[in-house]
Parts: structure tokens; C-alpha cells; sequence
């Protein structure tokens, strides 16, 4: 019986320390962007300058990078699944799209997560940027985006980096009042290459709007099934 107890006990700080974890994390977001509480928010013309206040390692090569207005004020609302199009250095004829990957009601801080591609101009560029850098970026735009007002339930699939925009339906959802059910398969290669994953079990395991399965296939080792995201392993869940 004590070991049943003590198999309790460690669960359950697991889940705690989890949902801590998270909370502080959201906390330290808020904090970072230093955001005006202004109710009018101004309009996003052009080319805006941004200034990095977070880098968040999440997985070997994807990094995520919170942006704040460099005069302090609140963004302009934007849809989940939109992205967002920067100057790469100071070359006005070179530039690279990048999915959000936050959510529309935190107006004080954007953030998208980029993965360093080999030979890759933008994301060498950008995972080579430190806090306090600034970066240049047009306003969110991107025709990617889900029927919020549907009741269906809603299937996402993703793989790797491709998580982005998904990450930013799913937690624009469960942020809001949206009911209906949420289902997420996530393939990758091993568990550290899962994105996102310690958030996305944390949401799994505590709000019944929403469940996750994550799928590797070059390991069977922690989370996840082993294998390839194919139609028989999606509907083997969902039916």
C-alpha cells in the first residue's frame, strides 16, 4: 500500500509541476513585453521595427522568439494560423514568413518559433539573434486559418516545426469558450523533437475539450507511439 501511495504522491507533483511550470511561464511573458495598459490599440503600417524579449530553446533546432512593440504598446488583433513576414537583416529584398505561434488575446507579445535549417538564411540569421535585438516585420497575414464559429469537431494534424500555427488554433481555443472537441496528432522523429510537447500534454491531461497523440518514428522511448502519421493510425483513435 505505501508504494501505491507513494506512486500517487509522485504523480500528482509530476501534474503540479507541470501546471507551475506553465503558469510562470505565462507569467514571465507578460512581465517581459512591458506593455502599456492602453485601451485604443494603434494600427500596424508597413515595415515595424520589434524588439526580441524572450528566446525559448524548444526542441535541439527549434527556438521561439517573443517579440514586444518597441514603443510599448498593445498588437493589433490577428487570426490563428497567420504569419508573420520579416526584413532579414538589412537586405529590403530579403525576407522570410514565419508562422505565430501565440495566441490573438495576449495583445502584448508575438511570438513565433523558427526551426535552424542548414544553409538557411532566415533561420541562421534569426537563431543567431539575442535578447534585446531588433527585428524588422510586416503585420500578420495568411489565409491558414479555421471556421471558429463551427461546432464540428476539429482533427489537426502536424508534423515537426510545421506545430506553429496549429499550436495557435488549439491554444486560442482552449483559451476561449469554444466547446467542441480538439483532436491533435504530432508526428516527429523522437520525443525532443516534439515541440511544444510538455504544454501540450499538460492541456491533454486537464481539459477533456482536448486530446493528443503523439506519434515518433525513430523511437519508442518516452512519450509517443512508434510509427508515421498515416490515415489508418489517425482513424484507429478518432473512431
Amino acid at each position: 500500500m505505501d508504494i501505491y501511495k507513494a506512486l500517487f504522491y509522485l504523480t500528482a507533483g509530476s501534474f503540479a509541476f507541470m501546471g507551475l511550470t506553465f503558469v510562470l511561464r505565462q507569467v514571465s511573458l507578460r512581465q517581459r513585453g512591458g506593455v502599456k495598459k492602453e485601451t485604443s490599440i494603434r494600427p500596424w503600417v508597413g515595415l515595424e521595427e520589434l524588439e526580441i524579449v524572450q528566446i525559448i530553446d524548444e526542441t535541439p533546432d527549434i527556438k521561439s522568439f517573443r517579440f514586444k512593440r518597441i514603443d510599448g504598446e498593445l498588437f493589433p488583433e490577428f487570426k490563428p494560423g497567420q504569419f508573420l513576414s520579416f526584413q532579414i537583416k538589412e537586405d529590403k529584398k530579403t525576407s522570410r514568413s514565419y508562422s505565430l505561434s501565440s495566441i490573438p488575446q495576449n495583445k502584448g507579445i508575438l511570438q513565433v518559433s523558427i526551426k535552424k535549417i542548414d544553409g538557411g538564411v532566415g533561420s541562421s540569421w534569426f537563431h543567431g539573434l539575442k535578447i534585446g535585438d531588433r527585428v524588422k516585420a510586416f503585420s500578420p497575414s495568411g489565409h491558414f486559418v479555421e471556421n471558429q464559429e463551427s461546432g464540428a469537431e476539429s482533427v489537426y494534424i502536424a508534423g515537426g516545426v510545421g506545430i506553429t500555427p496549429i499550436l495557435s488554433m488549439i491554444l486560442s481555443n482552449l483559451e476561449s469558450a469554444v466547446s467542441r472537441k480538439m483532436v491533435l496528432f504530432y508526428g516527429a522523429r523522437t520525443e525532443s523533437d516534439l515541440a511544444f510537447g510538455k504544454l501540450l500534454d499538460f492541456y491533454a491531461s486537464g481539459d477533456e475539450r482536448f486530446s493528443y497523440y503523439p506519434i515518433l518514428s525513430q523511437t519508442t522511448d518516452g512519450e509517443g507511439d512508434k510509427g508515421y502519421l498515416t490515415m489508418e493510425y489517425i482513424q484507429s483513435k478518432i473512431q
